[in-house]
């Protein structure tokens, strides 16, 4: 399809493998055009091999530019066309100031998938321009989309704006690569002793954003002997 026929378009940063059933749906269900400002992967935990294989769209890398360390898309007006009618960008960005700058131009509505959790909506947050940006940006977007219902409840008070959708995968896709994860699971339960035992799993970056101190004052307080904390 020509991508100036395209009624939708989609910004991020990258693309990483959670994202990639959205953007399948996105791209087949609404014309959107699927772009990011990187496709570099190195320091990550992910193959851009294997979220190619499961693309089934062309992931079109825009032209940046850093700016006192922030990355602008080089020339955002060459995203949009007179068709352009929907833009999602993801967070509270600089890119999305860039694209707002232009909505009254080209008349297309923009929707922001904010993965804010509620606790750094009440002060932990993990940078002051993101929080300052909170409080300033969701005023200009027609609608935010976010993972929550106690995130939403608070963006629908503040802002009239606020819709819950969980980071969704492809029922059928999703049974398979669990099915094929079955065996290495199996040798983690051997190798770390884990059989008969209540495993609090967590997965996510090793960051002081995610509070892991908690965690561990939170498990090591049960003080549960059949409890294992899997980092």
């Amino acid at each position: 399809m020509d991508h100036s026929e395209m009624k939708a378009l989609y910004i991020s940063n990258i693309l990483p493998p959670y994202r990639v059933d959205l953007c399948n749906d996105l791209h087949e269900k609404l014309d959107c055009r699927i772009c990011h400002l990187s496709s570099e992967t190195e320091g990550l935990c992910f193959s851009p091999e294997d979220i190619t294989a499961r693309s089934r769209f062309e992931n079109f890398i825009i032209p940046s530019v850093k700016v006192h360390g922030k990355v602008l898309i080089r020339e955002p007006e060459s995203l949009i066309s007179k068709d352009t009618r929907l833009v999602f960008v993801n967070e509270f960005s600089p890119v999305m100031l860039q694209i707002l700058s232009m909505r009254r131009k080209y008349g297309f509505k923009v929707v922001s998938f904010c993965d804010d959790s509620i606790d750094m909506i009440r002060g932990n947050d993990f940078s002051r321009s993101h929080s300052l940006a909170r409080r300033i940006v969701p005023r200009w977007l027609d609608e935010i989309i976010v993972n929550s219902p106690d995130v939403c409840k608070w963006y629908r008070e503040k802002y009239g704006k606020g819709l819950v959708m969980p980071i969704i995968a492809d029922d059928v896709l999703m049974r398979q690569r669990l099915l094929l994860s079955v065996p290495m699971s199996e040798q983690y339960v051997e190798n770390y002793k884990l059989e008969g035992k209540k495993v609090i799993l967590y997965v996510g970056r090793l960051v002081g954003l995610k509070n892991l101190p908690r965690l561990f004052e939170a498990v090591k307080a049960m003080g549960d002997a059949t409890v294992a904390l899997v980092v």
